[in-house]
């Protein structure tokens, strides 16, 4: 069993967003199928960006048509993953509990807590109105 036995089996897929996933091939297949899963079978999907430059408002500056650099070097978020991001991302909540600070660095702690909290069991209604957020 690989990835894509994993996401279509999962009722809930974690993504860390940050601009080395989005610029990798097997990480924009599990995007995309933790995405299809969501719209065929409504497996929830919990965006998490990992550094600022893929937070909602980052995402909104990237320039259509082109790439988008991934610091250290060498891999580009190619223009047409900027394009499916910017289409198909930007109408879901990116998850941004883990910055506790406006640097984005992290508390190890802090972390620790709101995974708890976002891994915690929720009520139905809870969990009906969670995506409305």
């Amino acid at each position: 069993p690989g990835m894509e036995d994993g996401v279509r089996r999962a009722q809930c897929v974690f993504v860390f967003l940050s601009r080395e996933y989005l610029a990798k091939r097997n990480c924009l297949l599990e995007l995309k199928l933790a995405r299809e899963q969501h719209l065929e079978n409504g497996t929830r999907v919990v965006l998490i960006a990992m550094e600022p430059a893929v937070s909602f408002e980052e995402i909104q500056r990237w320039t259509d048509g082109s790439g988008v650099a991934v610091p250290g070097g060498g891999l580009r978020v190619h223009r047409h993953t900027v394009a499916w991001v910017k289409e198909h991302l930007l109408n879901s909540k990116i998850n941004m509990e883990w910055s506790v600070h406006e640097g984005f660095d992290v508390d190890v702690g802090a972390r620790d807590k709101t995974l708890d909290t976002i891994l915690r069991p929720q009520s139905r209604e809870r969990a009906a109105t969670s995506w409305a957020k």
